[in-house]
């Protein structure tokens, strides 16, 4: 775990398991561990090299990818209110 932030945290996850890798191994661990964690926590996924040729490309894919995640999430929530 790296701490980039008082917002911010990076899981690097090194997967051995060929059924596990990249995104899916990802998504995966998140699934896990996502209801054990305290209050509401987004995430954004990024896999080498898919994603990104280095640390910087990667992180930003995965930034992008958590503002995705969030903005959905307050649509959806907006959404619901107005119910």
């Amino acid at each position: 775990m790296l701490n980039i932030g008082n917002s911010f945290s990076i899981l690097l996850l090194n997967c051995y398991n060929y059924i596990l890798q990249g995104r899916i191994g990802a998504e995966f661990v998140i699934k896990k561990i996502k209801d054990k964690l305290p209050g509401k926590w987004y995430f954004g996924i990024s896999a080498f090299p898919d994603n990104g040729k280095d640390e910087e490309e990667l992180i930003n894919f995965a930034k992008e990818g958590l503002i995705k995640e969030i903005s959905n999430s307050k649509q959806d929530t907006a959404e619901t209110k107005e119910m």
